[in-house]
């Protein structure tokens, strides 16, 4: 038995150890994960939120998505738009793929991020420097693509949507701390959802044991190396950091969607009633 305490324990499982595949397989069964065949970590983010269910889900890239998965997303979920906030690149190396009832929105970076210095992540606070500076430039990077999630929200809540990157893991985890600020959720609610992408993680676990040769532990790696391990996992302080950070440079939710992407108070408004209201 898997009781909400013991799943939380192994969320915040170091990427360097292994979930049991057994309880790896009993999370994902479980609400908030929804089985898509070819897609990784789909979730309802209104699970244990105050969301309204079957109107916002999160996850990771589609572009493997079987025609089972696609029946599901269009047919059982009723999925009509999905938000790609992939950057070009990886959208020419991984196309998004056609499902039939939905229409794919993409917007180019507003600004190219800073590049990623695995040695921010490699730092004493595990990752924490990395992650916030990361998770601040997704932020700044995704405003075009951002204007498009929170417009929808407010003009279309018949039409459930799904956003994703390639992992459902930072740039959605960034999108998904958004929503869940509007409607009123604590930044330690926040960060437990941003944690069950974890058990998403194990085959990337796998891949980083092999080529980093980790089975003699990792005291040898570089601190390049130390901070791949970092940068592929998902870090409880560093969301709860970049909560803070976002507070305190943007003064809220609200405020970052009336001053930075141009919606009014009533926008706002409207906004939060459609994310919690059917």
């Amino acid at each position: 038995m898997i009781d909400a305490e013991n799943v939380q324990d192994v969320l915040r499982t170091d990427l360097t150890t292994a979930i049991p595949d057994s309880i790896r397989s009993k999370i994902v069964s479980l609400p908030p994960f929804i089985t898509v065949p070819g897609v990784s970590n789909f979730r309802d983010l209104s699970h244990d939120t105050k969301l309204r269910p079957g109107f916002v889900y999160r996850a990771g890239n589609l572009s493997d998505i079987s025609d089972e998965g696609k029946e599901v997303i269009s047919k059982d979920l009723g999925v009509t738009t999905i938000f790609d906030l992939r950057n070009s690149s990886e959208r020419e190396r991984a196309p998004s793929p056609d499902i039939p009832g939905t229409v794919t929105i993409w917007e180019p970076y507003g600004h190219r991020p800073a590049s990623i210095n695995l040695r921010d992540f490699a730092k004493e606070d595990y990752g924490i420097t990395g992650f916030e500076k990361m998770y601040t430039g997704i932020l700044d990077a995704s405003q075009p693509i951002l204007t498009h999630i929170f417009t929808h929200i407010r003009d279309e809540p018949n039409d459930p949507f799904i956003y994703h990157c390639s992992a459902g893991k930072d740039r959605t985890g960034v999108v998904s701390a958004l929503i869940l600020l509007l409607v009123g959720h604590s930044h330690e609610e926040i960060v437990d959802d941003y944690m069950f992408t974890r058990v998403a993680l194990e085959e990337a676990r796998e891949n980083l044991t092999a080529a980093l040769a980790m089975g003699s532990g990792t005291d040898h790696l570089s601190p390049e190396a130390m901070g791949m391990i970092q940068l592929s996992g998902v870090s409880a302080k560093a969301m709860a950091t970049f909560l803070d950070t976002f507070q305190a440079k943007y003064g809220g939710i609200e405020f970052f969607l009336i001053t930075t992407l141009g919606f009014t108070p009533d926008d706002v408004e409207q906004m939060r009633k459609n994310l919690v209201e059917s």
